[in-house]
């Protein structure tokens, strides 16, 4: 696939790979025949957007399941992510006066 010759170029990236909102209409095509598309061109997983119950269920019925490999992906990018201090006190200013 594209994404699988394109990855060793890009220097140290082996985090998760996103598609673009497949509703942007960038390629002509079915929801779920882009979702295809987009997945086996390399993508870990796609984006639709629009809110279209038929086109959500025609993306969803049409994509693999989440690879193992997949998965270790978004799971190392989870772990990376650390809350920022900032953050933290807001939650902790807002749980304080009862707002969460």
């Amino acid at each position: 696939a594209l994404w699988q010759r394109l990855r060793p170029l890009v220097s140290g990236f082996d985090g998760p790979l996103l598609s673009d909102d497949l509703a942007m209409k960038a390629l002509d095509g079915e929801p779920g025949a882009l979702a295809v598309a987009a997945i086996s061109a390399g993508c870990d997983a796609v984006l639709y957007c629009p809110g279209d119950p038929a086109g959500n269920a025609a993306v969803l019925a049409a994509c693999p399941p989440l690879s193992d490999r997949a998965g270790a992906r978004f799971a190392a990018a989870r772990s990376a992510v650390r809350p920022r201090p900032q953050a933290a006190a807001g939650v902790a200013a807002r749980r304080a006066v009862g707002l969460g």
